[in-house]
């Protein structure tokens, strides 16, 4: 790989639209994005790759094949890493008899023929195998914008309050009866592409719309993600991690949490710190940031920061095994609220409540939780969205409901979606 850096003397803004239209002309398979978003703890402004360099894809990660999976993250190369909520079952011992609403595959390795890392200084990394960086940055520097058709979506399955009610309820049984104390519950909304558009295009529109820190656009070959996801599950620097769970929504307009939030959100801390436990050196967790209030649009979220050193010899297969899947996407305690989450929702998660993000050269990492998210089935012209949040035992239904609703509203807003009425 030739690689080259580049010191910018433009507005950063102003060259990262530069970079996104000479993307568009790439068809790149992995885009993250932090959208300026305030973040003590990230390195890049945006990160992508395009082309195949090398690949692997496990349509099923398992016993047999993860010790190769994780070997080949441990090799000194940048990738580009996808792994769905499915793998829970290699790490926990649990299985799914849900069916799929998509196809995608359990794990993705990808090292990409150029990498693109931009900071937020200015600093453009360029690699690449195919062509001299140079070039590339000239090729930025002069990339023109090109009108693209986007994607017209008619959304066909809407989730009725009275189905969300039923399943709400036999959750309650469970928190009543003390087998969980919280669980993240998830349905889905799903439609028909009824006209094909630029995917990329699309992301970059709701990208504006809506920015989240830990943005994410993912093509394989048979469906596209769509990620505006604000939570960060793992980031690895050095001997240093650290898991910045969210859990505690309220509409923007509330100037104050209430104990619900609190209580949801202390939940997963401690869920956190105990994960974290198994891989970090003893008295080493700390929570630097606690019940940290952060607004997105027409909502807030609580987000608390758990920290942690990590003991020696700790393998990236070991810190999945302790973490994964992250406790604000299941519930505690966490294996638990898994079995009761497979038990109640009838649908298999696959990526939407995994993660996607990058391994770099030196093994450290920073991944998010895929959440608000749409996977775009190429093969179906189909749409889905899944959207959930953590249900305690004084949940309110139509308020969870509703809030189900918010957080998929900068999606909505541009297709043609009937919010359900009280009746539905």
């Amino acid at each position: 790989m030739n690689s080259e850096i580049f010191q910018l003397d433009t507005q950063i803004s102003l060259f990262k639209e530069q970079i996104y239209r000479w993307l568009k002309q790439q068809n790149p398979v992995f885009i993250l994005d932090s959208n300026f978003r305030p973040d003590n703890y990230g390195c890049y402004e945006l990160i992508a790759g395009i082309g195949t360099k090398n690949r692997l894809v496990l349509p099923r990660l398992d016993a047999l094949n993860a010790d190769v999976f994780f070997d080949e993250l441990s090799h000194g190369h940048f990738t580009f890493l996808s792994l769905t909520y499915d793998t829970k079952n290699l790490f926990h011992q649990l299985h799914s008899d849900n069916p799929p609403l998509y196809e995608w595959p359990d794990a993705v390795i990808h090292q990409p023929q150029t990498l693109i890392r931009f900071d937020r200084g200015g600093v453009l990394r360029i690699d690449s195998c195919v062509e001299e960086p140079a070039t590339i940055f000239k090729n930025i520097q002069t990339s023109q914008s090109t009108p693209a058709q986007l994607p017209e979506i008619e959304w066909t399955d809407i989730p009725d309050f009275e189905t969300y009610h039923e399943r709400f309820q036999d959750i309650m049984r469970h928190l009543y009866d003390g087998d969980i104390y919280e669980v993240n519950y998830c349905h889905c909304f799903g439609g028909k592409i009824v006209r094909q558009g630029n995917h990329l295009e699309w992301f970059q529109r709701l990208n504006k719309l809506a920015p989240k820190p830990f943005s994410a656009y993912v093509r394989l070959e048979h469906a596209d993600l769509l990620c505006f996801s604000p939570e960060r599950f793992l980031r690895k620097s050095g001997s240093s991690i650290l898991t910045q769970p969210i859990k505690g929504t309220f509409p923007v307009e509330q100037t104050e949490y209430g104990e619900k939030e609190i209580a949801e959100n202390l939940m997963i801390v401690d869920l956190c710190r105990n994960d974290l436990a198994k891989i970090c050196e003893t008295g080493s967790i700390e929570v630097p940031e606690l019940l940290g209030t952060y607004a997105y649009q027409n909502i807030k979220h609580l987000i608390s920061t758990v920290r942690g050193s990590l003991s020696a010899q700790t393998t990236i297969q070991d810190i999945f095994r302790a973490t994964f899947p992250m406790g604000s996407m299941t519930g505690a305690p966490k294996h638990s609220a898994m079995q009761i989450i497979e038990k109640t929702e009838h649908f298999r998660r696959g990526i939407y409540s995994g993660t996607v993000g990058y391994v770099d050269e030196n093994g450290d990492f920073d991944l998010n939780v895929v959440i608000r998210s749409a996977i775009l089935d190429k093969k179906k012209a189909s749409i889905h969205l899944p959207v959930g949040g953590a249900l305690l035992y004084d949940s309110d239904a139509r308020a969870e409901y509703e809030e189900t609703l918010a957080k998929i509203e900068f999606f909505t807003r541009q297709t043609k979606f009937t919010k359900p009425g009280k009746g539905q």
